[in-house]
């Protein structure tokens, strides 16, 4: 996460940060829907209970105490996280890597 604030505040470029973050989020969906999450948080993600991307990339990433960063509240940087986390969804992983490739 330090990482992430460190390239925002350099105004960098977040592209792959907010891939990573995004496959992040549908791995931790994926590993709780099938019952294979090993985590010592994996409580604090089960009692999230939303199938909207955005809901779950917030309430994950507060659990994962992302808040206490700026990109956290970052709108755009969110957004696209979340745009990532949907492709990977219905587009699978490569296709993500592709359009940032």
């Amino acid at each position: 996460f330090p990482t992430i604030e460190q390239a925002i505040l350099n105004d960098s470029d977040t592209s792959f940060f907010e891939l990573c973050l995004g496959a992040w989020v549908i791995f931790i969906q994926q590993a709780l829907e099938n019952n294979v999450l090993n985590d010592p948080k994996k409580t604090d993600f089960q009692q999230t209970k939303s199938r909207d991307v955005k809901v779950l990339t917030e309430a994950y990433l507060r659990i994962a105490n992302a808040d206490q960063f700026i990109f956290f509240s970052h709108p755009k940087f969110i957004a696209s996280v979340c745009k990532h986390a949907k492709d990977i969804q219905e587009y699978g992983v490569q296709f993500c890597l592709d359009q940032i490739v």
